[in-house]
């Protein structure tokens, strides 16, 4: 509900909150410009008898004083041809130049305001803000859903280029939107007297006692009393009138001073409304607060950047929801409900064939992400078709259903199926698809036990569905072969072997596009997929990007049975492969100090993240092999990265010589070290084994105890990142 409102109140008024944003950016600058200029003073200690004092040997005929929100200070004074609007120095009285209104900023208000049609354009200006507020929310609950709730906001954002754009903007920009969107809403209704201003009632003005004699504006003891800091405003007696008076106006009264003795004749409190309204605009507009002002402007040019990347993610939504399945049915009229948790897209053709075949059979089926799991009144089976990201967390389309299955009101009639999509190769084998399971299982009947799909096997999701059709009494046959992913031809140009002592053979391989295109760009930390012939199911590898020349290096150890890695260990010289580039932005190397823990090829991806280090900032890094004689990767070029600067330490262990140590020992020799780069803001970055990922996270957890953090915390911040295989 909240997806579909949030995209009809975007869609609908994308223009219109365009030219809002833009012009309020344009606007917003205004104050910041200002904080610079000459005409922005300190008052300090000056009263207002000293100022209008001053001012008084310069100009003949002055009319009102006006201290703006920036500090500038604007004398109006009765010229030759009429009123005359001065900058001018208090200190010295003199004209820092006349205060001219800009025409362009004029035209880009007037747009802000009301569309240049007037009252109507002022109550479309307000109805837009309503909008930007009522988008704002719907924003931050969707991605609050998507990260898991509170605890995951600031975590990784998982996603489509424009799916991470969209919610890494809405962590930074939301906020001041929403405060830009309700200020404005505010003060429409003042505008349109839904809300008092608290001027409907102007105060009451006493008049002076009359004298003769003229008496000098800077020697009444009434203006001598008020800090010139404190007033907004100065209204001079018209001059003749012997019963007018000074009226100032400060951020609490209007004060009357008898232009003759001094005397204040009335103080009366401005309303709670004008203290109020005079809060908000300054709010709204960052006046007087350049700070605000700048935060203000960025987050409103923000708005283009949602625009796009929002229209994006609808559009993308638009095709896979087309393509979702034929006569896929409103979630609540569907008596079979098929959610998907995917992370780059695979199960997603394995679920809409599920649901075809259910829907040939006659069933009502619905097929959405996992993400917008629901109640599904109509329902009598919910099958959930997930992998799992990472070392056993949600994929990014099932973030937040966890915690949605948790606060389900009622125990449903429908029962469900959950099918687990992953590699055996793993420790943690279709974790989050047990998780999944348990948590329903504490809601609903189970349909059938936890299934289990390895390497996108089609044979193991055609069992399933044998078992699935079984328990629902359906003649359901599910023959879906997964796509071969779209590659690209790399040949070998070079290759180096390590390992041949230790019985584990090791080979970083280097490839370029031979005659062919130009092999895609991608970032250390990407995966780089390598599929073998006659096979449909890609092997994921981290290359040790950070060349110049368009070649590719990855570093691969020789798995008895490993398809892939018997397939690039077995390359000669010139040999090729077929691949394609997999963007992993949960291990992109934040931008800050970095500990590199890994094992073996677990180094690849850092060797592309050092390469790449060259503004030098504090990066350590913690290897482990078996034997130096044998398997110490990428030595030469370790040696030369500290040279450089490039790598601030290294510390290495071997398992197989000397004292027999593995790379969670060294960490733990650092550990007043790597606790105190940690507390300053360094992130860990482990790549390797299972087994070596869960030592290291020991030793963390270990060194962090006593010190407030923990590698869980860690984790949720995006400072404890982790690649395992």
């Amino acid at each position: 509900m909240w997806r579909s409102l949030h995209s009809v109140l975007a869609l609908a008024s994308l223009v219109l909150v365009l030219m809002i944003s833009l012009s309020g950016a344009f606007l917003a600058a205004g104050p910041v410009v200002e904080a610079f200029s000459p005409a922005v003073q300190q008052s300090g200690d000056l009263s207002v008898a000293q100022v209008v004092g001053v001012l008084a040997q310069h100009f003949d005929a002055p009319d009102r004083l006006d201290r703006l929100p920036s500090g500038a200070v604007v004398l109006t004074a009765i010229g030759k041809t009429g009123p005359e609007r001065h900058l001018v120095d208090i200190r010295r009285g003199t004209s820092l130049g006349l205060q001219n209104d800009d025409p362009v900023t004029m035209w880009v208000r007037e747009l802000h305001r009301s569309f240049f049609v007037g009252m109507n354009g002022r109550l479309a200006a307000g109805g837009t803000a309503l909008i930007m507020t009522l988008l704002c929310a719907t924003g931050f609950l969707l991605l609050l859903r998507r990260q898991g709730g509170w605890r995951g906001l600031f975590g990784a954002v998982q996603g489509r280029v424009f799916e991470r754009l969209h919610a890494i903007s809405g962590r930074l920009c939301l906020l001041p939107l929403l405060f830009m969107a309700l200020t404005g809403f505010y003060l429409t209704l003042v505008t349109f007297a839904v809300i008092p201003n608290g001027q409907e009632t102007p105060p009451a003005i006493p008049e002076s006692v009359a004298e003769l004699d003229p008496v000098a504006p800077g020697t009444l003891h009434g203006l001598r009393d008020i800090p010139f800091a404190s007033i907004k405003s100065v209204i001079y007696p018209i001059a003749g009138d012997w019963f007018d008076a000074f009226s100032v106006t400060t951020g609490s009264d209007h004060v009357f001073i008898d232009q003759f003795t001094g005397d204040v004749l009335s103080q009366q409190p401005l309303r709670p409304g004008q203290i109020g309204l005079e809060w908000i605009k300054a709010l709204h507009t960052g006046e007087g607060m350049a700070p605000l002002a700048a935060v203000l402007g960025l987050s409103a040019l923000s708005v283009p950047v949602f625009a796009f990347s929002g229209i994006a993610v609808w559009l993308g939504g638009r095709r896979r929801a087309g393509a979702r399945s034929r006569g896929n049915v409103a979630a609540t009229l569907a008596d079979i409900v098929v959610l998907v948790g995917s992370e780059n897209g695979a199960s997603w053709g394995f679920a809409r064939h599920l649901a075809e075949q259910l829907a040939a059979l006659g069933r009502k089926v619905h097929l959405d992400a996992l993400g917008s799991f629901a109640e599904y009144p109509e329902a009598n089976a919910v099958l959930v078709l997930t992998s799992t990201y990472g070392d056993g967390d949600a994929p990014k389309s099932a973030a937040g259903c966890l915690a949605a299955v948790r606060r389900l009101r009622y125990r449903p009639k429908w029962s469900f199926a959950v099918l687990g999509f992953g590699d055996m190769s793993f420790a943690n084998y279709c974790g989050f698809a047990g998780d999944a399971d348990a948590a329903l299982a504490e809601r609903a009947e189970r349909l059938l036990p936890l299934g289990r799909v390895d390497r996108e096997s089609a044979q193991s999701f055609r069992r399933w569905g044998d078992e699935l059709g079984s328990a629902l009494g359906l003649d359901l046959r599910l023959d879906y072969v997964p796509p071969r992913p779209p590659t690209q031809r790399a040949v070998l140009v070079e290759r180096t072997d390590y390992g041949a002592a230790t019985g584990t053979a090791t080979a970083v391989l280097v490839f370029d596009a031979g005659s062919g295109p130009r092999l895609p760009r991608c970032r250390a930390g990407d995966l780089v997929g390598v599929v073998p012939p006659g096979s449909r199911v890609p092997r994921y590898y981290s290359p040790a990007v950070g060349r110049a020349d368009g070649r590719l290096e990855i570093c691969v150890r020789l798995i008895a049975g490993g398809e892939g890695s018997g397939l690039l260990h077995g390359l000669a010289m010139g040999d090729s492969v077929d691949l394609f580039m997999r963007a992993n932005p949960a291990f992109h190397a934040p931008k800050r100090p970095l500990i590199l823990v890994a094992a073996g090829t677990g180094i690849s991806p850092f060797a592309g993240m050092i390469r790449a280090n060259n503004r030098r900032r504090d990066v350590r890094l913690y290897w482990g092999g078996r034997d130096p004689a044998s398997d110490f990767l990428y030595r030469d070029e370790i040696e030369s990265w500290l040279a450089y600067g490039r790598l601030a330490s290294f510390a290495s262990s071997f398992s197989r010589v000397g004292e027999c140590a593995y790379v969670q020992d060294r960490v733990a020799e650092d550990a007043a070290v790597l606790v105190a780069q940690i507390q300053a803001g360094a992130a860990v970055m482990v790549c390797g084994s299972t087994e070596m990922a869960a030592g290291v996270r020991t030793t963390f957890d270990a060194m962090l105890v006593g010190h407030g953090l923990n590698v869980a915390t860690l984790k949720a911040r995006r400072r404890y990142l982790e690649e395992i295989y």
